[in-house]
């Protein structure tokens, strides 16, 4: 076996239902030499979320930064998107003088039409003459272009704001801009909330 995968699932609905489907999926993941993990794994996993930002931190002073950024994409492209991100995140990385790196993606949550994807960047870069975060940044600002040009979107549910909002225009259409900015001005006239978020006015209110 050269590539082992691990598949987190959640079965919803009515007992009957669930047990349903869980015996199905099971079925199939034997058939095909899968093994049953168990609902402990799953736990455990998520309460790794809670030690993510200390991982971070001792990686930080060893000259590991990591990074992780999500989209949304349809089935039929999918696999062709993940390909192009990887190539391109680990291009970027090889260009900007990064050459040991760990790019990886997983499909997060799934839907009759489509799915979350997640990517991952690890990487150990050498004193940076550039902010190493400043680096990354600029790799992850690649790497969205090239999801939308692979057709995904902007996000799936982190949302756009500041960071991805350069290219809500060309998501959305001027249309859908103009939309946003009428919704905002009935809603929120004094421009109090999300200042320079999504809309660049230049207007900004002062509590």
């Amino acid at each position: 076996m050269d590539q082992i995968v691990a598949v987190t699932l959640v079965f919803e609905g009515q007992r009957k239902s669930g047990e349903s489907q869980e015996k199905l999926i099971y079925d199939i993941a034997v058939k095909y030499g899968g093994l049953k993990g168990g609902s402990k794994n799953g736990a455990k996993g998520y309460a790794l979320t809670f030690v993510v930002a200390y991982i971070r931190d001792f990686g930080w002073d060893i000259n590991l930064i990591a990074e992780s950024f999500e989209t949304s994409v349809s089935w039929d492209k999918c696999l062709s998107m993940c390909n192009n991100v990887k190539s391109c995140v680990t291009r970027e990385c090889n260009r900007h003088g990064i050459t040991r790196l760990v790019v990886s993606y997983r499909v997060a949550q799934t839907y009759d039409d489509g799915c979350c994807v997640y990517f991952y960047l690890v990487a150990r870069h050498e004193d940076d003459r550039v902010s190493p975060a400043k680096t990354v940044k600029m790799i992850e600002e690649r790497a969205r272009e090239e999801i939308l040009a692979s057709g995904g979107t902007l996000s799936h549910h982190h949302g756009v704001g500041k960071k991805r909002s350069k290219w809500y225009p060309a998501s959305v259409s001027q249309v859908g801009v103009s939309v946003l900015k009428a919704i905002k001005r009935e809603l929120d006239p004094k421009n109090i909330f999300a200042v320079g978020n999504l809309i660049d006015d230049s207007v900004i209110s002062k509590l």
